[in-house]
């Protein structure tokens, strides 16, 4: 695909609460851009969309990114967060 192993994105974020005012259960949907270089196509970067539910305080989530990209339409992800 030419992608760089590493990147970084960029973005905005909207958290919904859905259980007891978000804490125990709560979904986001933002944008982004990610910085990743792809040496094959000579493009740096990408657009996504993407879409969580969270629980536990946020401890926990699932998220789907939907990437403006062919190379790296979708991403699904289990984020464990400790703060």
């Amino acid at each position: 695909s030419g992608f760089n192993k590493v990147g970084i994105a960029a973005g905005s974020r909207l958290n919904i609460p859905l259980k007891n005012l978000g804490e125990h259960l709560y979904m986001s949907l933002g944008a982004k851009y990610t910085f990743r270089k792809n040496n094959i196509e000579n493009r740096n970067g990408y657009y996504g969309i993407e879409g969580g539910v969270y629980a536990i305080f946020g401890f926990i989530g699932l998220q789907l990114n939907y990437n403006f990209d062919n190379n790296s339409k979708y991403n699904f992800g289990i984020y464990i967060k400790y703060w």
